[in-house]
């Protein structure tokens, strides 16, 4: 199973880029929480299931662990100073030793793996196979100090009695294990109802319930860019980053800033919110039809979200990043005026409802708004608000009026530079050529400033 899970999280930038892009600028975007790194982010889960193989690997007897730690220590001396082609024709090799032991490598390399146990055999082809597939996960720049991480961390890790892990992992499950920590709802009618609550009260009695559950405090440290920074040491808060991905030729852009809070009732937030449904939403003057009638991105849009305080620029499978920015910026300067659009506005506050899901979604999404204090009385003081708006002479001119304050914070040449919008994280995926693009267009409009290169491995927790 673990074994699948790997070769799932691996495989996941090979999907459709709506399937996955998100993770990883979620990653980068809430970096100083490892837990959610963990649990949300592929590109670290990847890391912590390969480290996890090694962990519930039988290393064997005494002579087979003299056996690994041998043949990993050479693969530490061996590999250092090679390069990335270097490495991976080394590891092969060794990966084929059986088959070909007369290769120049296989000659000067210490211990001789046809000698081990055929168990250290299995598992130093596996190393060495896992050291392939993750060699792809670094940058040339970080390449000889991960090697040695590798291999001085897979070491630690496969030493590592599989009993002694299941019982590290039965002590978090103890930490988890509280019923002070679980939320339960449950979607169904009376007669189901009455019929298992016998059962969920047996269920969460096995809970702990004598002793409280301990919050656990993590370091407020920037995890992604503290590892990155060993490519670029002293930048600490960078605007523009992004992962690079040169399995495609296109971009995606996902760019997002704190505007308000949460369906905040304030006549500024009500008014900017509004001003921000103008051109959002699937209307034909809206900029997700106009971009995706002239070929310049699939899914996209600017969106105002009131439900976080957010606003939001996404745009997936662009041919160039930049001319899909500059378009974005034209329609919204050359926008013909319309008043009509006042109510389109309005109507974009109410678009998102539940009633057409199925009811089990319905109730599991509104368990989770009252979990969140998001009660029904608060999306109504927030709509009242909105339509306490909508017979005002002025509204059109006033949202108008709005919009660079509104749309610019994520939008690049529309109003301040993007430095200047609060909390803002503005995240690129693509190859080289559309990161070089984006770099051209940020200096004509804002001045010369790096969209700095992430790569998987700036996502891995080390420590």
């Amino acid at each position: 199973m673990n074994d699948q899970s790997l070769i799932s999280y691996r495989n996941r930038m090979k999907g459709a880029e709506e399937g996955w892009v998100d993770s990883p600028a979620r990653g980068y975007r809430y970096q100083v929480n490892p837990l959610y790194m963990s649990t949300g982010c592929f590109l670290t889960q990847t890391h912590h299931y390969q480290r996890l193989k090694w962990l519930l690997t039988d290393p064997g007897n005494q002579k087979e662990r003299q056996e690994l730690d041998s043949f990993i220590k050479a693969l530490r001396q061996h590999g250092g100073g090679k390069d990335q082609a270097g490495l991976m024709e080394f590891l092969t090799a060794i990966e084929n030793w059986e088959e070909a032991p007369d290769q120049a490598v296989i000659r000067s390399f210490e211990p001789n793996i046809l000698d081990f146990s055929d168990a250290s055999k299995r598992n130093a082809v596996e190393i060495t196979k896992a050291f392939k597939i993750t060699l792809a996960e670094i940058p040339d720049a970080n390449l000889a100090d991960d090697w040695v991480y590798l291999c001085d961390q897979t070491e630690a890790d496969i030493m590592v009695k599989p009993e002694v892990t299941i019982a590290r992992l039965n002590a978090v499950l103890e930490l988890i294990r509280k019923a002070d920590n679980a939320r339960m709802f449950m979607i169904s009618n009376s007669a189901d109802r009455e019929a298992t609550m016998g059962m969920i009260q047996e269920f969460v009695g096995e809970l702990d319930s004598a002793s409280p559950s301990i919050h656990q405090r993590y370091a407020s440290t920037n995890r992604v860019v503290e590892r990155f920074r060993s490519r670029h040491p002293g930048i600490d808060k960078p605007v523009y980053v992004g992962l690079v991905h040169e399995g495609t030729r296109n971009g995606v852009l996902i760019f997002s800033a704190r505007h308000a809070e949460v369906y905040d009732t304030s006549q500024t937030a009500v008014l900017d919110c509004l001003s921000g449904k103008l051109y959002g939403g699937g209307g034909p003057h809206g900029l997700f039809m106009k971009t995706w009638a002239a070929g310049l991105a699939y899914s996209n849009g600017y969106s105002f979200r009131q439900s976080t305080g957010r606003v939001g620029y996404y745009a997936e499978r662009c041919p160039d990043v930049a001319e899909t920015m500059r378009f974005v910026v034209n329609q919204l300067e050359d926008a013909d005026p319309d008043r009509s659009l006042t109510d389109y506005a309005i109507a974009q506050v109410f678009g998102n409802s539940r009633a057409p899901s199925r009811y089990e979604q319905r109730g599991e999404a509104m368990a989770a708004d009252l979990a969140d204090s998001i009660t029904s009385e608060v999306v109504k003081n927030f709509r009242q608000k909105v339509l306490a708006q909508k017979d005002r002479k002025d509204l059109y001119h006033e949202l108008k009026s709005r919009m660079e304050g509104t749309y610019g914070p994520v939008l690049i040449g529309y109003g301040p530079p993007l430095s200047e919008s609060e909390d803002g994280n503005f995240f690129l995926i693509g190859p080289e050529s559309q990161f070089k693009s984006l770099e051209d267009h940020i200096e004509t409009t804002e001045g010369r400033q790096n969209v700095y290169r992430l790569y998987p491995r700036d996502f891995w927790l080390t420590r």
